[in-house]
């Protein structure tokens, strides 16, 4: 979803963006409960695309999660938030490095501690899918940070058991607590995921 202007007024900061008509993928599954793999790999497909192209113009989303994607009334997939928190922090400098943003239940662990990236991003993919796929968040807190660094979480196989074998290991790869063990980034992520 566009941007089209960043306004500071004294302690307030107003984004004017595009208006998007649609239904949130999270109302979406909260009605349906789970998505198979196959619409997963379509969705995905087209959320890969969104931020790969936001990560080559040098844009972290830092808050990627189902209530961040809409489905148009077009049925077009738009993403929501886009870089909203890298862009305020450029423009009125009121964040401060080792700030944290995001969503506990989709931040990557070093989000964390303050550290954000590019794996970042594909972590909270990662635990995207999880979600559509299975109807439950892998982490459900209240120590999450802890739970992500043990990688404790219920194989989505043992939720779904329908899901092929092969769905586990590519979980455990984009949830991988090391950023430098995670898939490599949001192309990848959509050609191995298409692979399954």
């Amino acid at each position: 979803v566009g941007i089209h202007e960043i306004i500071e007024d004294k302690d307030e900061l107003f984004l004017v963006l595009d208006y998007v008509e649609g239904r949130t993928l999270s109302a979406i599954l909260k009605e349906r409960q789970r998505f198979t793999l196959k619409e997963c790999q379509e969705i995905f497909g087209h959320i890969c695309f969104a931020l790969s192209s936001a990560h080559q113009a040098k844009i972290l989303h830092r808050d990627l999660k189902p209530s961040n994607i809409m489905f148009d009334t077009k049925g077009y997939i738009k993403i929501l938030d886009f870089g909203l928190a890298r862009v305020a922090q450029e423009t009125s400098q009121q964040l401060t490095v080792g700030e944290t943003s995001g969503t506990l239940a989709y931040m990557a662990p070093e989000q964390h501690l303050g550290h954000t990236r590019r794996a970042s991003d594909i972590y909270a993919l990662g635990v995207c899918l999880y979600e559509l796929l299975t109807g439950e968040l892998p982490f459900k807190g209240p120590d999450y940070l802890a739970q992500k660094e043990r990688l404790a979480y219920v194989p989505p196989n043992f939720i779904a058991a329908y899901l092929p074998q092969e769905v586990e290991p590519f979980m455990a790869s984009v949830l991988a607590p090391d950023p430098s063990k995670r898939v490599r980034d949001a192309s990848e992520f959509s050609r191995l995921l298409n692979a399954l």
